[in-house]
């Protein structure tokens, strides 16, 4: 029981401390809005014609009559420099986007990708397997479905839809919407982290209409605000997302040219494995040099500055507790017995119980990271009013 209850706290602790989600939780939710928004319009287009659906083109903002194409061009550009130093401006809109491929590779890159992380979710040191790794194998099995599918057309019996099982050469459209496909599923679902603790912590079995509904409405909630918030996370040229232009820059390359950290503080422990450089924040080389340099600064101050003073102070009884542990505790300093506050039979929480055994107490360690897990939320509502009321 006492090492089960370890283990469930220790990937309660990683999801906690695992800042990089938190912080790219709405960038899933921003590829699947423009997936959304790109679907749309291609199914606007292809009820009008008999072609085959094209990708969107911006509408260009009215200028002058004598206005010059580097005028244009200037209108057009994004007022982020990494980003215009990245990204062009021109479009090609006879690009097929939606094609037959880019539901196949797409639907099996999104599905793939939702296992393995989940999987690998679960290791003492969790790995992370990312969309770079689908957006860089999907281009070959792309080139090999255009090289070898039909050109037939398929009509779907009692529409007046049809669709080419192969529209010509596997191209960068199709390759970045399969790459948001994969996206999507390349992060975990937090709900999971309820079934997984009610499973495995306090052996009991859920319906699975009950846990795909849990996850289902919480995964919903999450579109649901990104939808609200379209016109600060989508439309606005402010919200850029760094680690994107590394994968823009990829695309272009592909298609334009071919101490222990367990037991105490950890000091000393420094790893060069890139398994573990990128394993909770994600890619140093796609996040900006003052994020870095920030996140630095908060680990030092938080793990060897605020820790040691709470604990060697005694905030909170923490040195009845160890310094840094993912397990409850009891008045004693024991490990909590979960079982005295439980109702066995109807796996209710027991008052009395309760009140007779102890108060839920967590190492100072764990207390100050779920502190600041909530700080974190309220941060981001400040940062984004501040930055609004400045542009």
């Amino acid at each position: 029981m006492a090492r089960t209850s370890y283990e469930a706290n220790e990937r309660v602790e990683r999801r906690v401390q695992t800042s990089r989600k938190q912080v790219r939780v709405l960038q899933p939710l921003f590829h699947f809005i423009s997936l959304a928004r790109i679907a749309f319009r291609d199914m606007e287009s292809s009820d009008s014609s008999n072609t085959v659906p094209v990708s969107y083109e911006p509408t260009k903002p009215a200028v002058s009559g004598n206005a010059t194409l580097e005028t244009l061009d200037e209108v057009n550009d994004s007022p982020i420099e990494e980003v215009r130093l990245t990204i062009p401006i021109t479009d090609d809109p006879t690009l097929p986007c939606l094609t037959f491929r880019t539901w196949v590779l797409g639907i099996i890159s999104c599905a793939t990708l939702g296992f393995l992380n989940q999987f690998f979710g679960y290791r003492q040191n969790a790995l992370s397997v990312t969309s770079v790794s689908a957006q860089i194998l999907v281009l070959p099995l792309g080139k090999l479905m255009a090289a070898s599918l039909p050109r037939k057309e398929i009509h779907i019996p009692g529409t007046k839809w049809s669709f080419s099982l192969n529209p010509g050469p596997f191209n960068l459209k199709e390759h970045c919407l399969i790459t948001i496909f994969a996206n999507t599923g390349s992060n975990s679902v937090y709900a999971v982290n309820i079934i997984t603790i009610v499973k495995a912590f306090y052996h009991r079995q859920l319906n699975p209409v009950a846990a795909m509904l849990l996850t289902h409405s919480t995964q919903m909630l999450g579109y649901g605000w990104a939808g609200i918030f379209r016109k600060f996370l989508v439309d606005s040229p402010y919200m850029w997302w760094p680690v994107n232009l590394v994968q823009v820059s990829l695309f272009r390359a592909l298609h334009e040219q071919i101490g222990s950290g367990i037991n105490g503080l950890g000091v000393g422990s420094f790893a060069f494995d890139w398994a573990t450089v990128a394993g909770f924040l994600g890619s140093p080389l796609a996040t900006p040099g003052f994020a870095i340099i920030n996140m630095l600064v908060g680990f030092v101050l938080v793990l060897y500055v605020v820790t040691p003073i709470a604990y060697w102070n005694n905030f909170y009884n923490a040195k009845r507790f160890p310094i840094i542990s993912s397990h409850v505790f009891d008045a004693s300093g024991a490990k909590y017995n979960i079982s005295a506050i439980l109702t066995e039979k109807t796996f209710e929480f027991n008052h009395q119980g309760y009140d007779n055994y102890s108060k839920v107490n967590l190492s100072i360690f764990f207390v100050l990271t779920y502190g600041i897990s909530f700080a974190t939320l309220a941060a981001t509502v400040s940062h984004v009013a501040l930055l609004v009321t400045e542009r």
